[in-house]
């Protein structure tokens, strides 16, 4: 409609009877035609930028924009001022130019121009549908935020509510995919396979996932509170058997109540347990290759370390007691003894996790026996030294 309104006394100034008068100069005059076009339309252009600047101002657009991009003032408004002045000037002068016979230099000008404003349909309804869509997508996010919110989902679960709040992140999850589905649609709009193919073919892979995604999900919500239940009902079914006072009563310095009391870290250990279980088959459900085989690493390494911790808490134990044991009678066969059943069980352990299988295999196995039968042969030295005294006094009192 501008560009029209700026041709219209373009066209008039180049009339039948002006352009007469022009010719009549011969080629100079033509010059001068297109002189005198160019500068009424770089006024009637200018004149043109300035009404839609402020058209723009009056519709608020400053105002609008600058709380996304954080700036003041009226730089929008001008910016648009600047894009109608200068495409309505590469509009005068193309038309100037042609006036004046320069037609091997306007040709290419007016395929580009002729490009641009036939471009700019698809552009105009990509914006339309693209901002459609933004406003079904805030329409969504409001909705889901305020059925969540009266349901009180973050009080049903534990969750502390506030900017941060799961509820909003549901929300903005909706948001972004209606954006994900609608900015396809307007980019098909534009006609340009370049561009929208590729972004489609991502945003199918996307969509696809959604279901596995939102399965996994359901999944972890649901393993976690199955976790949490089977994490009291250990926690208190070992309080309930007395397991927490089982190692003062063994000698073990361990707290009888807190958090690290044997019940809760017995809790701990199968909420961690119930937790990798699920998360494996979790990533299961995505049906990603990488991360199937990532996911059965996860669990069994995380067993077989578990179980390696267990053997080597248990030897320790074993280890305490034993010294404990023997103290009394004989101190050098109880340090013995001791540090036997310790180096058995590091090597015991290590070869259960299966993280230093180079420090398990044949060479080592040969360098443990040698250990065992030297820490026997001492064990037996020591018996015998420390029995000496006890065989003398039995013989005399038997003598």
């Amino acid at each position: 409609m501008i560009a029209f309104s700026v041709s219209l006394p373009l066209a008039a100034l180049t009339g039948s009877v002006v352009q007469e008068w022009f010719d009549a100069l011969g080629p100079l005059g033509r010059y001068l035609a297109a002189l005198l076009i160019f500068f009424v339309g770089r006024f009637l252009a200018k004149a043109a930028g300035r009404i839609a600047g402020k058209s723009a101002a009056r519709a608020g657009l400053d105002a609008r924009l600058s709380k996304y991009v954080g700036t003041e003032g009226n730089s929008f408004s001008a910016l648009v001022a600047k894009l109608f002045y200068y495409l309505l000037l590469l509009f005068v002068l193309i038309f100037a130019l042609d006036f004046a016979g320069l037609n091997q230099v306007t040709q290419p000008l007016s395929n580009v121009f002729s490009k641009v404003f036939g471009f700019l349909p698809n552009l105009l309804g990509a914006g339309i549908i693209f901002f459609l869509g933004y406003v079904l997508a805030k329409v969504v996010r409001s909705i889901v935020q305020n059925v969540l919110a009266a349901a009180k989902l973050e009080q049903r679960i534990g969750m502390a509510s506030g900017s941060n709040s799961l509820t909003n992140a549901i929300a903005t999850v909706a948001f972004c995919l209606i954006l994900l589905v609608i900015t396809p649609a307007a980019l098909a709009v534009l006609g340009i396979d370049e561009i929208s193919a590729p972004i489609l073919g991502i945003v199918n892979s996307i969509t696809e996932a959604i279901p596995r995604i939102l399965l996994a999900a359901a999944l972890i919500a649901v393993g976690v509170f199955i976790a949490r239940i089977v994490r009291n009902l250990v926690v208190n079914l070992l309080k309930g058997l007395g397991a927490d006072t089982f190692p003062s009563r063994v000698g073990v310095s361990i707290p009888a109540t807190g958090s690290r009391s044997v019940s809760e870290i017995s809790g701990l250990v199968v909420f961690i347990s119930i937790i990798v279980l699920i998360s494996a088959s979790a990533i299961d459900v995505l049906n990603i290759e990488i991360l199937d085989q990532a996911s059965s690493g996860i669990v069994g390494g995380y067993f077989n370390v578990l179980l390696a911790i267990l053997i080597l808490g248990a030897g320790l134990l074993g280890a305490r007691y034993a010294h404990q044991a023997i103290a009394d009678k004989n101190a050098a066969l109880a340090r013995v003894t001791r540090i036997a059943i310790i180096v058995l069980s590091v090597v015991v352990a290590l070869d259960r996790s299966g993280i230093a299988p180079h420090l398990t295999g044949k060479p080592y196995e040969f360098g443990i026996y040698a250990l065992a039968l030297a820490l026997g042969l001492g064990g037996a030295i020591a018996i015998g030294l420390g029995g000496k005294e006890y065989v003398h006094r039995w013989l005399e009192k038997r003598g």
